[in-house]
């Protein structure tokens, strides 16, 4: 299962549909405390696709907290601001279907590597 988190709601649900409709099953968030709700949910996640900017926090604080309670998952962080941080897994906002599922898809097909979003 992906968990995605994004505030903005049109955003949020073209990213979904892009996924469903790519045959993977999605949950959304729209903010911290409900990205935080999700993950302390039973089953597991595959992937956190999350944006940086949030209510509630950072998406820095939802991907600490995704590695502590699934540690198996992959990490996705979106922001419309370039982001430098080695280890993390990155998407510049805008981008395009092909190139999200394209990311999405490689994150998942080769499994957790070594990174880790704890240093930034």
């Amino acid at each position: 299962m992906i968990l995605l988190v994004e505030d903005n709601v049109r955003i949020a649900s073209f990213l979904a549909d892009i996924l469903r409709d790519d045959g993977r099953e999605v949950r959304v968030a729209h903010s911290t405390g409900e990205a935080a709700a999700l993950l302390a949910s039973p089953g597991p996640i595959e992937l956190l696709a999350c944006d940086l900017a949030l209510p509630g926090g950072s998406g820095w604080e939802v991907a600490r907290l995704a590695r502590r309670i699934h540690p198996e998952a992959e990490v996705l962080l979106m922001s419309g601001t370039p982001v430098a941080c080695a280890g993390t897994h990155f998407i510049l906002k805008p981008f395009d279907a092909p190139d999200f599922l394209a990311k999405v898809d490689s994150l998942l097909d080769r499994g957790r590597d070594s990174a880790a979003t704890d240093g930034c």
